[in-house]
């Protein structure tokens, strides 16, 4: 499906290119009448980050600080440098982490999700490859997080794959079908309208031997402030809850998110 002969940051670069859908010129102005037939909670959420009244974000581009990864719960931290973008025409996120394994060996790691397929490849010395998964178990994963970001790129709350239903004032189960793909979450709020965590029990948890089990696996998301138009999270971890105990894995802080971006002709 993807391209796997070089390294990871090379293949992210030509995914970008190939998959990234750049802005259209006439993207649409969100509006009260177009979040009507919403729950009152992502009504809610939309209009306390300020999405209402501005165009509807269709793509993003990240600006992460501050992110790192745990490998295994009693793992030591690894500081990452994260790079990730998202379209909505069609499901797409991708993401390049690089990182220092032991603070010696370079490694680079490129995450893609596109219209209900998947590959996770990791390389180390950008030649040796360790990780490079492509099954469905793989993008059942991504397209949950990509759910999980749904409402932090609002494009993704208006089209056809994602469902929502209310469960009640400040909680929303949202539903992802992709391409043979399907999986669903609750997403939770507070009284301020923040979205404040996902939680799913579709994901699946790799247990290092080449076989999955399903593990219930939340997203945080918190620290919300100021962020030019839009008032945005600050910080967002993943856990997963294992039987032995929460095992925090990822956390980031967002320094920007930019909207409705054009890639291709730069």
């Amino acid at each position: 499906m993807f391209n796997s002969c070089n390294t990871p940051q090379n293949i992210f670069q030509s995914d970008l290119k190939e998959y990234f859908a750049d802005a259209d010129a006439n993207i649409p102005v969100m509006t009260e009448e177009s979040i009507a037939h919403l729950p009152q909670a992502i009504q809610n959420y939309l209009k306390y980050c300020g999405f209402v009244g501005k165009q509807i974000p269709m793509n993003a581009e990240w600006i992460w600080d501050n992110s790192s990864i745990k490998m295994k719960p009693d793992g030591k931290w690894m500081k990452l440098e994260t790079y990730q973008y998202n379209s909505v025409e069609k499901p797409f996120r991708i993401a390049l982490m690089k990182a220092r394994m032991a603070g010696i060996v370079p490694f680079e790691g490129r995450d893609i999700y596109y219209d209900g397929r998947a590959n996770m490849l990791g390389k180390i010395m950008k030649g040796i490859t360790v990780i490079n998964a492509n099954d469905k178990e793989t993008a059942q994963s991504a397209a949950i997080v990509l759910l999980a970001e749904a409402l932090l790129v609002p494009g993704y709350i208006f089209q056809d794959y994602i469902k929502w239903e209310k469960i009640n004032n400040l909680t929303v189960k949202g539903t992802i079908k992709n391409n043979g793909i399907q999986a669903e979450a609750l997403f939770y709020f507070n009284d301020k309208g923040e979205y404040i965590r996902f939680h799913t029990l579709d994901r699946n948890f790799d247990n290092g031997d080449g076989t999955y089990k399903i593990v219930p696996y939340s997203i945080y998301v918190g620290e919300y402030r100021q962020m030019e138009e839009y008032i945005s999270p600050g910080h967002v971890s993943a856990v997963w809850h294992l039987d032995e105990g929460d095992y925090e894995y990822w956390l980031g802080d967002i320094e920007t998110v930019n909207f409705n971006v054009k890639l291709k002709n730069h």
